[in-house]
C-alpha cells in the first residue's frame, strides 16, 4: 500500500552539526485538511514502571492510575482541540498491534481497535504506552562551550574519579500513537511518545501533571488539530 508520508521532526540539522531521529510521520494530503467533526480517541490502558513513586506523589490513585490519567489527559487534550472529544479507554485486549516504517531502518509498535467504526472517520489510538524514572546525563564544561551545562567538575562515578557529567532525573511517559481511518483502513500518521519532567530531589504530583498536559503537543504537532496559541479564542 502506497503512502504519502509528511517526515516532520528531525529533519533539521541542530546547531551542532548532528542529524535529529524523526519521530513522527504524518500523511501529506491529511494534514492539509480542516477537520470539522468530533475527534475519537481511544487509549489503550497504560502502566507505572515506578509504582514506589506513584504511591508515594498520588496515594490516591496508587491501585488505579487511569482513574488519575484519564480526565486529565482527557482536559489537556480537550482545551487543545478546535473540535468536540469523546475519549475511549481500552484494556489492551482490545487492541491489535502493528508495525510501522518511522525510517527505512526504524519501526515502531503501534495499537488499533480490533472494532473500528467506519462512521468514526480518523481516531487518535493513544498506546502502548507507560511511566518510567529517567536519568539521562548532560556535558559539563567550561563557560560558553556549547552543548554543555555550565559548572564546575563534579564526582558522580561509583569509583570517586571526576566525572565531566550531569545526572539528570525526571519522570518521563513513553510510548506511541497513531491516527487511523476507520473507513480506509490507512494511517494518517503515527509517531513515538516522549513527554518528560525532571526534578532536582524529589518528585511530587507536579511533575506528573506536567507530563500528561505536555501530551497535545506531542500528538497533535502537525496534524489537522492543531491550533496555534496565537489562533486560540
Amino acid at each position: 500500500m502506497e503512502r504519502k508520508l509528511l517526515l516532520i521532526a528531525g529533519s533539521v540539522i541542530s546547531l551542532l552539526g548532528c542529524a535529529v531521529a524523526p519521530t513522527h510521520f504524518v500523511d501529506v494530503d491529511w494534514a492539509k485538511t480542516k477537520p470539522t467533526t468530533k475527534l475519537k480517541v481511544y487509549v489503550q490502558m497504560g502502566k507505572v514502571e515506578n509504582p514506589d513513586d506513584l504511591a508515594d506523589d498520588l496515594p490516591k490513585y496508587a491501585a488505579n492510575f487511569m482513574d488519575y490519567f484519564t480526565p486529565r489527559f482527557t482536559n489537556s487534550l480537550d482545551a487543545a482541540l478546535p473540535v468536540p472529544l469523546d475519549v475511549v479507554v481500552l484494556s489492551k485486549d482490545s487492541f491489535k498491534s502493528e508495525q510501522v516504517l518511522i525510517t527505512d531502518i526504524d519501526t515502531l509498535k503501534v495499537k488499533i481497535p480490533k472494532t473500528c467504526d467506519a462512521s468514526d472517520g480518523v481516531v487518535l489510538v493513544v498506546g502502548p504506552w507507560h511511566f518510567e524514572r529517567s536519568l539521562e546525563f548532560q556535558k559539563r564544561c567550561p563557560i560558553g562551550e556549547m552543548g554543555c551545562v555550565e559548572g564546575p567538575v563534579v564526582k558522580y562515578r561509583p569509583d570517586g574519579m571526576p566525572s565531566t557529567y550531569k545526572e539528570i532525573k525526571g519522570l518521563r511517559m513513553a510510548g506511541a500513537y497513531s491516527y487511523y481511518d476507520c473507513k480506509s483502513s490507512t494511517y494518517m500518521g503515527y509517531g513515538r511518545i516522549q513527554s518528560d519532567d525532571t526534578f532536582n530531589f524529589y518528585m511530587d504530583s507536579t511533575n506528573w501533571e506536567k507530563v500528561i498536559d505536555q501530551l497535545p503537543e506531542i500528538l497533535l504537532k502537525d496534524t489537522p488539530y492543531f491550533v496555534a496559541d496565537s489562533e486560540r479564542q
